[in-house]
């Protein structure tokens, strides 16, 4: 009886386990999910946005300017500071494909975009300090572009940058922060719905 009731206990401990995990995945799923449909949506409020904008000509259309948040979080990315999952999630619309992040020991830890991408871009996070970023498979050559541009670099060493019109990581760098500055309003989105991040 003593094994049976310890056997059952080690079961129930490890299938509580598991539930528990499973459900913290599919937590931070959602939250991804929504701010790759936010980034999906906002792109299209933006696009009709633009076209009302034209058919005003010779009204005054100007962008509201950033809130001082979004301003602060545009401005880190001009500085050079490291990226974060907003940045993460407008590479991953802007290449058209998935990022999968995975730790040091290569533990899949998010997904940014569709899990069951093929060609994903996996990249290895190892946390510490302000962190560091590589390929996360292969042996991929990353070509350095400068100070903290580690995340950038990570990725431009797996996508072709001459299709894609990027010479560096720091061109994808400039890329993401023209895509937050051209879309004041996704940006100031998606940096809010980042805060919320557990």
């Amino acid at each position: 009886m003593g094994v049976n009731w310890g056997v059952e206990r080690m079961t129930r401990s490890a299938t509580q386990a598991v539930e528990e995990a499973t459900q913290a995945f599919r937590e931070e799923r959602q939250v991804h999910q929504f701010i790759d449909d936010m980034a999906d949506g906002t792109a299209q409020k933006q696009e009709e946005k633009k076209k009302r904008q034209e058919e005003k000509k010779g009204k005054d259309t100007t962008e509201q300017p950033p809130d001082p948040a979004t301003q602060e979080a545009l401005d880190k990315i001009e500085k050079g500071e490291g990226g974060d999952i907003t940045v993460l999630g407008v590479i991953s619309k802007k290449l058209g494909r998935s990022i999968v992040i995975v730790d040091e020991n290569g533990k899949t830890v998010n997904i940014i975009g569709d899990a069951s991408d093929k060609k994903a871009i996996v990249i290895k996070h190892t946390p510490g300090g302000e962190g560091h970023w590589e390929p996360g498979k292969g042996d991929k050559a990353v070509e350095v572009s400068g100070e903290k541009n580690c995340l950038y670099d990570a990725i431009m060493a797996q996508v072709d940058g001459a299709k894609l019109g990027l010479k560096s990581g720091q061109d994808l760098r400039q890329e993401v922060l023209q895509t937050f500055q051209d879309n004041p309003d996704m940006a100031r989105e998606l940096f809010k719905a980042a805060d919320t991040l557990p």
